[in-house]
């Protein structure tokens, strides 16, 4: 297990500067190119959930499509020196996957997206898992209409849990 203390640490710098060869499931090649944007936090937390999930993620091919203009995917100054976001494709059930990322508490947003696809690997539902500097977890999750739904009450993660039981 990599501490808390440690992934704190590596907010404030590049994913680019980790030590590769002691992160088992990922290389940087799988991270679009773009691994010197990543912040170093991101990338350990996502190590640390894929160690607790026992199961395979693939990282999305859209983590540099389109986002809101205050998104964890972007560097923002004055906010975040690298990007603290990342989508992925558990390989795994998507409900597991999901209350895997809440019980971890490595993330501070955690997006459960039901229809995204990844049609060239024949994937069907992600997460947005992001290392936000907060207080609190937001978590959110898109409809097949892509409207989005934010969680304000445990009554609202219960009937997405039995919605994606069902899935």
């Amino acid at each position: 297990m990599i501490s808390s203390d440690v992934i704190e640490q590596a907010w404030d710098f590049s994913a680019k500067e980790l030590q590769w060869n002691k992160i088992p499931h990922f290389t940087q090649e799988e991270f679009n190119g773009k691994i010197e944007t990543y912040s170093g936090s991101i990338i350990l937390s996502l190590s640390e959930y894929r160690e607790v999930l026992k199961k395979r993620i693939v990282i999305s091919p859209a983590n540099w499509g389109k986002h809101s203009k205050k998104s964890w995917h972007y560097q923002i100054e004055n906010r975040n020196k690298y990007v603290q976001a990342i989508d992925i494709f558990p390989r795994t059930d998507l409900a597991y996957a999901w209350l895997t990322a809440i019980k971890t508490g490595l993330f501070k947003g955690i997006g459960v997206y039901p229809y995204w696809s990844y049609s060239v690997k024949r994937l069907v539902g992600g997460l947005h898992l992001d290392t936000r500097k907060s207080d609190h977890i937001a978590m959110w999750w898109c409809d097949k209409n892509k409207k989005y739904h934010y969680f304000t009450t445990w009554k609202q993660v219960h009937s997405l849990f039995m919605l994606l039981l069902e899935h």
